[in-house]
């Protein structure tokens, strides 16, 4: 059906890893931690704006009980995003990139600054201290994020170089789509924390648990692919 295709991703609908790199190299810290939240934990502007402190683990690796159960062997100083995702009530699992810590470090450091922080505080806000999606005064939504991606994407252009107009939403798209290139459809809906992963089984997530172990295997395979991305950031992405 035509309406069946057209709500199928494009290739043109995603960011080529050339234009990832350009986003990474203009962005400032806070766009920075924004597209790796969408690539190493599918993040949406939704995901990243309600982000807890309490929800974020570094250097917290899972028991050895629960590694088993998983079916993967983890590095003491593994760290992890773990969350329900709001809008689908999906739980989901997230090994992080090393840069991605770097950047969450950076985050907790300028949330400190505000004063003592609690594990159901939001981890990021904006330079007035407000959340990231905060309603305006006129109750409209708020598109903090979404300006800052256009403000990044002008600062590109205004640069001299080429790059694909596209949402940010999109990042979410490109990151769900690279994990599914290095894995498979199951293990996509598993990163993008969609309500039934294995479509042809209502009962999948009743009876086992969801494979995030092979989520976390492939999340290491992505991370080498985008190594070219994060060697644009230089020595101190995130400031000294």
């Amino acid at each position: 059906m035509e309406s069946d295709r057209t709500r199928q991703v494009r290739p043109e609908q995603l960011f080529t890893l050339d234009e990832l790199k350009l986003l990474y190299q203009y962005g400032d810290p806070m766009d920075r931690l924004l597209l790796l939240l969408a690539l190493n934990c599918g993040f949406g502007a939704a995901e990243s704006a309600s982000l807890l402190v309490g929800e974020v683990f570094l250097r917290a690796p899972h028991a050895p009980r629960h590694q088993e159960m998983l079916g993967v062997k983890l590095a003491p100083g593994d760290s992890f995003i773990k969350r329900i995702r709001r809008k689908s009530g999906v739980y989901g699992e997230f090994l992080l990139f090393a840069e991605t810590v770097r950047g969450l470090e950076w985050a907790i450091s300028e949330r400190k600054r505000l004063g003592v922080i609690k594990p159901e505080d939001r981890l990021l806000l904006n330079s007035n201290g407000q959340p990231l999606d905060k309603a305006t005064i006129g109750g409209n939504s708020n598109k903090q994020i979404p300006n800052r991606f256009a403000r990044l994407l002008q600062r590109i252009k205004d640069n001299n170089h080429l790059i694909s107009a596209l949402p940010v939403k999109m990042l979410r798209k490109t990151g769900g789509d690279i994990v599914k290139r290095f894995s498979d459809g199951e293990i996509g809906a598993v990163f993008l924390c969609h309500g039934k992963p294995v479509a042809s089984d209502d009962l999948s997530d009743v009876y086992t648990t969801r494979p995030f172990g092979k989520l976390f295997e492939t999340l290491q395979e992505v991370e080498g692919y985008l190594s070219p991305v994060f060697e644009v950031g230089g020595e101190h992405p995130f400031g000294n």
